[in-house]
């Protein structure tokens, strides 16, 4: 049986490690609802705070902590870093911060406010694109992106990186026995041998989409 989710000094589960279903959770972050809308007449929101690892400026997510070794994170060869307008760079940032905003701010996509997006990946972290070919079809060549912190923690979706980047926000909360992270490579599975394995992704995807407002 796993050891239990570490607890803050108020006795509540971190709001990284919120669930559907959770009871005894931190509050979510409160927000300040800027003076002004955007150009589009929506309403932003922000936070600063002398003791957050994060800061919110109108609706755009800074991450403040890293876990990365430092230096160059991505892997050779066949690799490539993607350059900051990347359009699949884009959707992870837009995405990862649909989901930071619903499980850590407790905000809802609304047409009426601007969507949240995190600005960039925290320092160290590298995003970049890797080249495939088949052994069995050299003549057929694959891409793909990822997201690398350090070795053993490769992200290939926002999915897979949403609860990571929430548990860094927190603070990278732990105990003696048990990470407060809820991502797949954090909350791993542990046989009777003590070998570690990941955890499976759908089980946590779909916590995230129940807690983002998807049916």
């Amino acid at each position: 049986m796993p050891s239990p989710l570490p607890r803050n000094e108020d006795g509540l589960l971190y709001r990284c490690s919120y669930r559907p279903g959770d009871t005894e959770v931190a509050a979510p972050y409160e927000l300040e609802e800027d003076p002004e809308e955007d150009e589009n007449g929506r309403r932003t929101y922000s936070l600063h705070g002398p003791n957050l690892h994060f800061r919110v400026d109108h609706s755009v997510i800074h991450i403040l902590t890293s876990d990365a070794n430092p230096g160059n994170n991505i892997p050779q060869p066949h690799t490539r870093a993607r350059p900051k307008d990347d359009k699949s760079r884009e959707m992870w940032l837009r995405k990862l911060g649909e989901y930071i905003a619903a499980v850590m701010f407790g905000k809802l996509k609304n047409e009426s406010e601007k969507p949240f997006v995190l600005a960039d990946f925290p320092d160290d972290i590298a995003f970049y694109l890797l080249e495939k070919t088949r052994s069995d079809k050299p003549g057929e060549r694959r891409t793909d992106v990822y997201l690398r912190s350090q070795a053993g923690l490769v992200f290939a979706t926002p999915h897979e990186f949403a609860r990571h980047s929430m548990w860094l926000i927190d603070g990278q909360p732990e105990s003696a026995q048990r990470t407060a992270c809820l991502c797949k490579y954090c909350d791993c599975v542990v046989d009777d041998e003590g070998k570690a394995t990941s955890a499976p992704q759908r089980p946590i995807t779909q916590d995230l989409r129940a807690l983002s407002g998807y049916s």
